[in-house]
């Protein structure tokens, strides 16, 4: 099964003035999901799908300057599925992009 999601997203964060700097808000991540896959079986049947996906959350973290445009950045998010996909084999679900959802990420940003 190939379950793939291609997408963007924007968020509108509230931060601080002091460092390091932390930040808050929501954001909207729009896209395309897409499933597929090969039957092993004579008696499987196969469909394709793909549809629009829209995810909801909230960012919170804290970012620190660390040499004239790079930044260290630390972040959490939570959010749900406003409109998932769901792949389905011999009617039971194989995968899908649907649900509550969190993430946390750790890394360094580059900004012109």
């Amino acid at each position: 099964m190939d379950l793939a999601l291609y997408s963007g997203g924007v968020a509108g964060l509230l931060t601080t003035p002091t460092l390091p700097a932390l930040v808050l808000g929501p954001r909207i991540e729009l896209g395309f999901g897409r499933a597929d896959g090969v039957p092993q079986k004579a008696n499987v049947g196969h469909r394709p799908d793909g549809r629009f996906v829209a995810l909801l959350s909230i960012v919170a973290g804290a970012h620190a300057k660390l040499y004239a445009t790079w930044t260290a950045f630390v972040e959490v998010e939570a959010g749900v599925t406003l409109s998932g996909l769901e792949a389905r084999a011999d009617d039971r679900t194989v995968g899908s992009v649907r649900g509550a959802f969190g993430t946390a990420s750790v890394g360094i940003a580059v900004a012109p």
